[in-house]
């Protein structure tokens, strides 16, 4: 548990005021998992987290940021001005979303598939991509998505892969831009 200061672990340095629980890490896999619960935390660097949850305070991403597994509960995350990739599940049941002008992207890259629950989360660009051969197959929407930018669909291999609704839920995509 951190309260103040500055952390230093081995993939960044983090500037870090409130409580950290890092209960896992071994350089960035799927497995590590930060969890903000209060204050603020800004990281200016171009980081990899496996996992991250902010439940309270907020959390500032830096120039761009890779996240695999995403739950926002509370609290504030600010994106990247530049690009926040998500590659694994999205969730937003709480706290606020700020798109902070940048490009959002849902990578399609782990094995399965995995779900965006936006919980009316702004999006600014929006991106859906799969760059990883072996990536997921499927990227199933559980509820509506606004883009205030554009939207792409793209992928770097040709394998191909999904971008879906929950049959039951019938969410939609509003997009203001192109």
């Amino acid at each position: 548990s951190k309260t103040a200061g500055i952390l230093i672990a081995s993939m960044s340095s983090t500037k870090a005021s409130g409580t950290m629980t890092i209960p896992t890490y071994s350089a960035s896999t799927a497995v590590d998992l930060l969890t903000w619960t209060s204050g603020s935390i800004t990281n200016n660097d171009s980081t990899v987290l496996g996992r991250l949850t902010v439940s309270g305070g907020t959390f500032t991403s830096g120039t761009s940021s890779y996240i695999g597994a995403f739950t926002l509960e509370g609290g504030t995350f600010v994106a990247s001005s530049g690009t926040t990739t998500f590659a694994a599940a999205f969730s937003k049941t709480g706290g606020t979303y700020t798109h902070n002008s940048g490009t959002t992207a849902f990578d399609c890259q782990g094995g399965g598939s995995y779900s965006v629950t936006s919980g009316s989360a702004p999006f600014n660009n929006l991106t859906f991509t799969k760059s990883a051969a072996a990536g997921c197959s499927t990227i199933t929407l559980l509820d509506n998505i606004s883009v205030a930018g554009n939207l792409s669909v793209t992928a770097t291999f040709a394998n191909n892969y999904s971008v879906q609704s929950q049959s039951s839920l019938n969410p939609t995509i509003t997009v203001a831009g192109d």
